[in-house]
């Protein structure tokens, strides 16, 4: 059997790790690294390019830095490598995230984390301090989401985050012991002098297990937007007819975003099904959401509200602390945009301005969305930018 990446260090990332990341002060600078691993792959590409991106860091070396940082930089490199030996096992996540403290010994500060959603692609660099634009898109992509699996007569409500899934309730109609029987009123002789026909048993029974079923639903309602308040799911994805969506909406009151993702009956499939479910459907369920995020904030900055478009507008709330929610589109090539510093401000010109938006949005408490496809598409007459505001 081959070695396996000993995985003590290795952790879920969570929504402080940025923040943390951030108060990272090292002399040398942090290389950061993020690479997707597909176990089935067996010519493992991300292998090559890590190697690369490793090569291309020490060969882009700052020559003043001094020989002694030239060094650190060459054996903090050999070290990454020394993680990922040729028999490496994936170990739990497909996406694996590293930032690591550019040192001659192994004392540097180091962190590590892996999920089972992949990135979007290898990266390798060099900052002064973390690079944390890989990390922050997996923790909006993989944000935690409750799944609320309903049929008319069962629910299952899972919780999902970061490509895993884990079932927390099963709900079933009870029955109530309907003994109906169907009464049949005499015959009269002459059919035509009878005055009236009143509801069948059936009828009667139908009726009420129809008002059961009802207020099953939206007791499947209730119960997801207290599991939401408690796991602090921005929305839960429903999977069910959109009839009994209706219902599991109206149960849940105005305090829980429900997401309709599939009109399908799912109610019998197992975990690992849904699982796979949801990832087919994230790409779009993401991009919905960041579309309707940005629409929000066009339709408050063109009415003169607490929105912001276009680098000089989102940075000047950022330093000025009025940013609630920062957007940007992820795959931008931002080098080209100028931006002039707040007053008193210096802006280490090393780091992308994306970076620096970013750290100024953690250091504010201001959410972050990196935002793709047909919604970064919406962001570019602003450049790529966008902020809802505090005020």
């Amino acid at each position: 059997m081959g070695k396996r990446l000993d995985v003590v260090s290795m952790r879920l990332p969570h929504r402080d790790a940025p923040a943390e990341l951030l108060g990272w002060t090292c002399p040398h600078g942090v290389i950061s690294i993020a690479v997707t691993i597909d176990p089935e792959d067996r010519s493992e590409p991300w292998r090559i390019e890590l190697k690369n991106g490793l090569s291309a860091v020490v060969e882009k070396a700052d020559p003043e830095a001094g020989h002694e940082a030239r060094l650190a930089l060459e054996e903090t490199a050999a070290r990454v490598l020394d993680r990922f030996p040729a028999e490496y096992r994936h170990g739990e996540g497909r996406a694996q995230l590293g930032f690591v403290e550019v040192s001659r010994e192994d004392d540097g500060q180091e962190e590590w984390f892996q999920a089972q959603l992949p990135l979007s692609r290898t990266e390798v660099v060099h900052n002064s301090r973390p690079y944390l634009y890989p990390l922050l898109r997996l923790l909006d992509e993989g944000a935690p989401r409750g799944v609320l699996v309903a049929s008319s007569e069962e629910a299952r409500l899972l919780h999902w985050e970061l490509g895993s899934i884990e079932q927390l309730e099963e709900f079933e109609l009870e029955s109530f012991a309907l003994d109906w029987r169907e009464r049949r009123s005499p015959r009269p002789a002459d059919p035509s002098s009878a005055q009236g026909v009143t509801s069948s048993g059936r009828d009667q029974h139908r009726q009420r297990l129809d008002a059961n079923r009802q207020h099953f639903l939206r007791e499947g309602g209730e119960a997801s937007a207290t599991r939401a308040r408690a796991r602090g799911w921005e929305e839960t994805l429903v999977l069910a007819r959109p009839e009994l969506a209706e219902e599991l909406r109206e149960g849940a009151g105005p305090g829980l975003a429900l997401r309709v993702a599939d009109g399908h009956d799912l109610i019998s499939a197992p975990a690992g099904a849904i699982q796979e479910r949801i990832r087919e459907l994230r790409d779009g369920l993401n991009r919905e959401r960041e579309l309707e995020l940005i629409e929000e904030i066009s339709e408050r900055a063109l009415s003169g509200g607490r929105g912001a478009l276009g680098p000089a507008d989102v940075a000047a709330a950022l330093w000025e602390g009025r940013a609630q929610h920062l957007v940007l589109d992820a795959d931008r090539d931002y080098s080209a945009v100028e931006v002039q510093p707040p007053p008193g401000v210096e802006w280490d010109l090393e780091i992308s301005l994306p970076e620096r938006l970013i750290e100024q949005a953690l250091a504010t408490s201001a959410q972050v969305t990196p935002a793709e496809g047909i919604a970064a598409e919406r962001l570019a007459d602003a450049e790529g930018l966008g902020a809802l505001l505090r005020y």
